[in-house]
């Protein structure tokens, strides 16, 4: 048998994101995710999709067909991934999964399952998690092949308070019934892994502005945050990573 011809070399950036539990469409914290996501992040699935994401993504890595991935097929890759709140746990888990050499089950039946041969640890370049919730979903740790991991989350529990920038009240925010139930949380992070993880509860200087009703205007700052409005206020950081 000749040996096989080694593939030309090619570049790809593959950007991937996870919603929050329940639809895009469902919540204020997925919206604003959404938001933040457009134009940065190419491919966006809900929080129970990370293996389908590993799918996809093996299917556009697996260049001749073979339904393995190998060193050679990995070369040129920028992998990103980033998620909010069970998203959060999800991005960790995809890169956890594509860290590990093996058999890998995407989907299926047991009669039926669709599987790949993984030969390569897959790095990826930098993961973003807006307030991920471990609640019955632990996250487990950041492996080793990740550049870069950055980790925004929030402790406070109860309303979202914009604070008055004028005479008038100060504006509650409500949320969901859950949402002012959640918080957020750090995640472990294995050796060698560059990891920012910022309790925005304790950082007064992470602060918004947005105006509400004609001319009132409102500051939102770190301690006044729930889960709800937190991928809200801090978007502005998600473009110096993606």
């Amino acid at each position: 048998m000749p040996s096989p011809q080694p593939l030309p070399p090619r570049t790809l950036e593959w950007t991937v994101g996870f919603y929050g539990a329940g639809s895009k469409k469902e919540g204020v914290g997925n919206a604003d995710f959404e938001r933040a996501a457009k134009g940065k992040v190419d491919h966006l699935y809900s929080s129970g999709k990370a293996m389908t994401a590993v799918n996809e993504l093996f299917k556009e890595l697996d260049r001749n067909k073979d339904r393995r991935i190998t060193e050679d097929e990995i070369e040129g890759l920028t992998l990103k991934a980033c998620g909010y709140s069970w998203g959060g746990v999800s991005a960790v888990y995809f890169a956890r999964t594509i860290s590990k050499p093996g058999t890998i089950k995407v989907g299926g039946s047991p009669q039926n399952p669709i599987l790949w041969e993984l030969h390569v640890r897959i790095p990826v370049q930098t993961i973003f998690v807006f307030d991920p919730v471990d609640f019955l979903k632990p996250a487990g740790t950041v492996p080793s092949t990740v550049g870069n991991f950055y980790n925004y989350f929030q402790t406070k529990r109860g309303n979202t308070i914009f604070r008055s920038l004028g005479t008038y009240p100060d504006r509650v925010e409500e949320g969901t019934l859950l949402s002012r139930q959640l918080r957020g949380t750090s995640i472990s992070v294995a050796a060698g892994v560059a990891a920012e993880q910022v309790d925005v509860t304790a950082r007064s200087d992470i602060i918004r502005y947005r105006t509400f009703e004609g001319d009132l205007e409102y500051s939102l700052i770190g301690p006044d945050v729930n889960h709800d409005y937190l991928p809200w206020l801090v978007t502005p950081f998600f473009g110096q990573f993606f």
